[in-house]
C-alpha cells in the first residue's frame, strides 16, 4: 500500500520527530506531552479549530496506514511511537497478551473462554 502524505501531514510528522528520544531498546518516545495514561499527545492547531491526537495512531497511519481495530504496543510502552512495536490487534489479543506478560488484573476474565 502507498501512502500518500500532505505537506501539512509532512510538517507535523517533522515535529514529531524533533520532540522525541529514540531508546536502545527501540522505542521511539514522545517528549513533548502526555496524556494521564502515557501516551504521547501532539496538537495541531489549524484554524478555525484545534485538535490532539495520539501520536503514535499518527505515525502509525503515516507510515503503514490506517488502523482497522485497536492499535497495540508490543513494547508496553505507551509514549513509544515506532510503527515495528506496534501491531493492529484486537481487544481479545491485547487482554491476552497483558495477560502473558502478567500485566493482567483480571476485571474481564471472560474474554478467554
Amino acid at each position: 500500500m502507498d501512502i500518500i502524505r500532505s505537506n501539512e501531514e509532512d510538517h507535523y510528522l517533522d515535529l514529531v520527530l524533533q520532540n522525541s528520544k529514540f531508546d536502545f531498546d527501540g522505542c521511539w518516545e514522545y517528549t513533548a506531552g502526555l496524556d494521564k495514561n502515557g501516551y504521547g499527545i501532539a496538537t495541531t492547531r489549524k484554524l478555525p479549530y484545534t485538535s490532539s491526537v495520539r501520536v503514535h495512531k499518527f505515525v502509525y497511519r503515516m507510515t503503514v496506514g490506517e488502523v482497522g481495530n485497536l492499535l497495540c504496543h508490543t513494547c508496553d510502552n505507551p509514549a513509544c511511537f515506532n510503527p515495528d512495536h506496534l501491531v493492529d490487534a484486537t481487544a481479545k489479543w491485547n487482554t491476552q497478551d497483558a495477560y502473558a506478560k502478567g500485566r493482567w488484573n483480571g476485571r474481564e476474565k471472560r474474554i478467554f473462554k
